[in-house]
């Protein structure tokens, strides 16, 4: 690997960990001085307007408000995420199913990568990206921070 690519994976993983770390501090004293448990099966999910097959809930703050936030979005097979992007960076675990996941303001199949259960993307502020769930349901824990939202591109 070059040096320069490892450089960047090394502080895109930093970053990532720290995020997660203050993530962690702010939903712990948020909670108060009692543990709260989340089954993602019994979250009860909204439909996205406007995104047939997409919806989501959120666990603990909103894209609206300020501070973290953890949401939990659920794609039926088929579904795809149009080209949009945000103004905070995401990090997005895969809880269930494989989200495909592409980089670009176009729709372009042929650029999609495949993120299995158990793996997450780290997606800067501001980046155009899309998603897919073309081989079956894919359920997703997405952190950041808001405010927050989504811009659609006009490609």
């Amino acid at each position: 690997m070059k040096s320069r690519a490892r450089l960047f994976l090394i502080s895109t993983i930093t970053v990532a960990g720290l995020a997660l770390s203050a993530w962690t501090l702010v939903a712990a004293q948020s909670a108060g001085d009692q543990i709260v448990k989340t089954e993602f099966a019994k979250l009860n999910h909204q439909q996205v307007p406007n995104l047939p097959g997409i919806s989501n809930t959120f666990i603990t703050g909103a894209f609206d408000k300020s501070g973290m936030y953890a949401a939990h979005g659920r794609m039926e097979k088929g579904s795809k995420f149009l080209p949009h992007s945000h103004p905070d960076i995401r990090f997005s675990v895969v809880t269930s199913g494989t989200m495909h996941l592409g980089q670009g303001e176009t729709f372009d199949e042929s650029n999609l990568v495949a993120y299995p259960t158990g793996t997450m993307a780290v997606t800067p502020a501001n980046t155009p990206h899309y998603m897919f769930a073309k081989d079956g349901d894919v359920t997703i824990l997405e952190l950041g921070s808001g405010p927050s939202g989504t811009k659609f591109t006009k490609k």
